[in-house]
């Protein structure tokens, strides 16, 4: 029996919202929102 691979898949999306949240004025509950948005939890 095989392992899948789970690694979740980082979009260009997440790495600009991580790079505005760190760098511009996107506040940590937006960047969360963006996040959960763009991994299609909740």
């Amino acid at each position: 029996m095989t392992k899948p691979d789970a690694k979740p898949a980082i979009t260009q999306a997440m790495i600009d919202a991580y790079d505005e949240y760190t760098h511009l004025t996107l506040d940590r509950r937006r960047f969360m929102e963006q996040l959960t948005r763009l991994a299609g939890s909740g």
